[in-house]
Parts: C-alpha cells; sequence; structure tokens
C-alpha cells in the first residue's frame, strides 16, 4: 500500500514497490502497468520520469497514471512528489485535501501495484527458462 508524508507544501507518495521492479516489469511486461476498461483502452498508467541533466524531476500523479521520480528513496522505494497549493491549506484539514486531490489516483496506483509482484515472478521464470537455453563456450 502507497504510503502519503506530508511536509510543507509537499505530498511524497511512496510505492509499496521498489523502483527496479517497476523498471524489470516496464521493460519485460507493460500492460501490468496499466488498468484498462472493458474495450481495452488503458484508464491509468504507472511510469518512470527520465531522468534529466541539471534538473530534478519529482515525477507527476494524476486520475490519469503516476510518473515516478528516476531516483528510489533511501530503501529503494519509488516516489513521486506532489504540491498542495498553500492557498487551500488552512481552509480543510489537509487529509480532506489530499483525499480530494490524490485519492482516486492512489487507489488506482495500488491496484497495479497489486499485480507487480506476481508479474515479476513470472518474469524471473521466464528469464531463467531464456538463460537455461543458453551455452557459452
Amino acid at each position: 500500500m502507497a504510503k502519503i508524508l506530508v511536509a510543507g507544501h509537499s505530498a511524497v507518495i511512496t510505492s509499496s514497490v521498489k523502483l527496479e521492479d517497476i523498471k524489470k516489469v516496464s521493460k519485460y511486461d507493460p500492460d501490468k502497468l496499466t488498468l484498462k476498461d472493458e474495450e481495452g483502452e488503458i484508464q491509468f498508467a504507472v511510469g518512470i520520469a527520465k531522468a534529466k541533466a541539471d534538473t530534478v524531476d519529482w515525477g507527476s500523479i494524476s486520475q490519469y497514471g503516476v510518473e515516478f521520480a528516476p531516483y528510489a528513496d533511501a530503501n529503494g522505494y519509488a516516489v513521486v512528489t506532489a504540491t498542495i497549493d498553500p492557498e487551500v491549506i488552512g481552509e480543510r484539514d489537509i487529509k480532506d485535501i489530499l483525499a480530494d486531490k490524490l485519492g482516486g489516483a492512489v487507489l488506482k496506483l495500488e491496484k497495479v501495484e497489486a499485480g507487480i509482484a506476481p508479474a515479476i515472478v513470472a518474469i524471473d521464470a521466464e528469464i531463467n527458462v531464456i538463460k537455461s537455453h543458453i551455452q557459452v563456450a
């Protein structure tokens, strides 16, 4: 389950999934990083922002998806930072504000996260099969 930490005017969403696992699924089975409707149209997607020289990319989150920052937290988990409008703070409880702003996206993220661990197991099994076919002379 993703965690949200509020510090000042920022909310840091920490995934329950390691950044390296998201990268692996993105490479080998990217469909596992999406939620689709009945017609197969993508409704929500998870990805990783591209690292840029001389800038810091905090990622982004919206009702359509999460683009995690290109770096992990100290424990290797994927993170994204959202800003909180300072004018809104004080008008309502911060938890209410974040539930309105991020709640739907976080719930969708958790659905995607639930499928990542089984995807990693399947990917690792496929990689091991491929490796078993490789002979080094």
